[in-house]
């Protein structure tokens, strides 16, 4: 089975977001007692509802997992094309330029108090 999700694959998740600290901080009691019960009741995840729920609540953790610049540089990714988008509609640039990484690499991490704060304004008007 392909989508079958393994125990040693559960464990070193389980492992890793409790090195990150993001293991008690992200996940509900609920959905910890699931992961620890299917890693201690089963070898391989047969069931496809228990799939789909643990599979969720893999994601959920791989989310939080991810570093500070990553969710950064997507949240400036966005707000660069937003920004574009108002600009290109007073018919100041093209478009295509915004998808550059130098174009949102303003919003990167120390610009992002002030990134936050004008696109606010910005989604405003």
């Amino acid at each position: 089975m392909k989508n079958s999700i393994t125990v040693m694959q559960l464990v070193e998740i389980q492992r890793k977001a409790m090195r990150r600290r993001v293991w008690f901080k992200v996940l509900e009691r609920t959905e910890r007692a699931i992961l620890q019960l299917t890693i201690l009741c089963v070898n391989r995840i047969r069931s496809p509802k228990l799939t789909k729920i643990v599979k969720d609540i893999v994601v959920k953790l791989k989310e939080a997992m991810k570093g500070r610049v990553k969710k950064l540089t997507k949240l400036g990714r966005k707000l660069a094309l937003d920004l574009s988008q108002i600009a290109l509609n007073w018919g100041r640039f093209s478009y295509s330029m915004a998808k550059e990484p130098g174009f949102y690499s303003i919003f990167d991490c120390n610009s992002y108090k002030r990134a936050k704060t004008l696109f606010g304004l910005i989604s405003k008007i």
